[in-house]
């Protein structure tokens, strides 16, 4: 036995674990109770829903988030900077694109009167670059990194459009993927995994204008998707009302004259989408500019932005009401800077 398996040496095994809980305290952003354990590699996180709603005689109406609505902002958190800082919402319809064809099927947000009602809306919060692949992975092991998992909790009056008296109460399970393998700098160790950071995050809420809004988005890393959720009402409060038909056409441009993405219209981005994932999952509002359509692991497939050829990367969206609102995600993978230790290590090693 074990003739199939990887040999010992190189193999890492990979473990499945609850290490704590976030319980959910309105207004407030709670980490995870002990923190993530400091051994292995950190490839995914998932935050698994416990979250009750206490409901009087009569029910409360849910706002647009809709079992997302507590989970108001989601951060993987590295030292002082947050890696993945994106709102629940946005992380779900985030992980359709990214791990099609799943759905979020088990979500459940029940409304009954006088009960406690159990919600289910699970997330998965992934720092590896695709779903074949370990580029991204944290080494745990490194004691001069510090990671954690937090969730700003929004209040009842954010999660409702009308609250009759309901209370939220409860937590979230955090439950992480991890390998056990060698130090980056040794024999076997996932020195090419963690070079790599994938940056997942909220890059902006942005007005649009009646015509051209032009948002200019950050350089120096390579773009995977840009999602864009469109609504009406605030993403801050309980008027958020995702759509479709709040923008006409958009255009992606490098440097203001080369064009990536040429005046497409609403349909037309739509009808990409339809045949990039093969079936429609998504809900009103979302749209993806995907890089990654091809799905053969190819870096060719991603959008460079190195800073030394590319002067400006704009992303132009017409629409005609200024009381639309667009929310852009950026998906990008950047050169990590907590491996340039391991590589002068690797490379002393060998020398």
């Amino acid at each position: 036995m074990g003739r199939f398996a990887i040999a010992a040496g190189p193999r890492a095994q990979r473990y499945r674990r609850i290490v704590g809980q976030i319980t959910y305290s309105s207004g407030s952003t709670p980490s995870v109770n002990g923190g993530i354990p400091k051994t292995g590699y950190l490839t995914n996180i998932d935050l698994n829903s416990s979250i009750q709603v206490v409901t009087g005689a009569s029910a409360p109406v849910i706002a647009g988030y809709g079992v997302y609505g507590p989970d108001q902002l989601v951060s993987f958190v590295v030292g002082p900077r947050a890696w993945v800082n994106i709102p629940g919402y946005h992380l779900k319809e985030f992980n359709k694109f990214y791990n099609l064809p799943w759905t979020d099927a088990y979500n459940a947000a029940p409304i009954v009167t006088s009960s406690t009602n159990n919600w289910q809306g699970s997330l998965r919060i992934p720092l590896a670059a695709d779903t074949n692949s370990e580029l991204g992975a944290f080494y745990l092991g490194d004691q001069e990194l510090n990671t954690n998992l937090q969730v700003t909790c929004a209040a009842a009056s954010t999660v409702f459009s009308t609250v009759n008296g309901a209370t939220i109460q409860g937590s979230w399970n955090v439950e992480v993927e991890r390998f056990a393998a060698p130090a980056p700098d040794q024999k076997n160790g996932w020195l090419n995994e963690v070079s790599f950071i994938h940056e997942l995050r909220l890059f902006g809420t942005f007005q649009l204008k009646n015509g051209d809004t032009n948002i200019q988005l950050d350089l120096d890393r390579d773009y995977q998707r840009i999602i864009l959720i469109f609504f009406t009402g605030s993403d801050k409060d309980s008027t958020f009302a995702p759509a479709n038909g709040l923008f006409t056409q958009l255009s992606l441009l490098v440097n203001d004259e080369v064009r990536i993405y040429d005046t497409v219209t609403e349909q037309q981005l739509l009808e990409e989408m339809d045949w990039n994932y093969n079936i429609k999952q998504w809900n009103a509002g979302s749209y993806a500019i995907d890089f990654m359509a091809q799905k053969n692991n190819s870096r060719r497939d991603v959008l460079p932005t190195d800073s030394a050829v590319v002067k400006s990367l704009n992303l132009v969206i017409t629409s005609t009401s200024t009381s639309n609102f667009v929310d852009v995600v950026t998906e990008s993978m950047i050169d990590s800077p907590y491996a340039k230790k391991w590589a002068e290590s690797a490379k002393r090693m060998a020398a």
